[in-house]
């Protein structure tokens, strides 16, 4: 991964992510924060993309119009 500098403790670091769902607008978030405790800023904050399952014998988009 990319090293950034951080807006709040300004040092290069190598951001860490975490995603956290809104249940009042049911939507889900990637968060990117520094790594180092003290300091825990997000650094960036997006849409996060739905997560594929595993059925048991291959990955379930439930997107895709052609899955069973």
């Amino acid at each position: 991964m990319v090293s950034i500098i951080c807006w709040k403790c300004k040092r290069s670091v190598e951001p860490l992510e975490r995603r956290e769902k809104d249940k009042k607008h049911r939507k889900t978030w990637l968060i990117t924060y520094c790594p180092f405790e003290r300091c825990n800023a997000n650094l960036d904050i997006q849409d996060a993309p739905a997560i594929r399952l595993w059925n048991g014998r291959e990955f379930f988009n439930p997107d895709d119009p052609d899955a069973t």
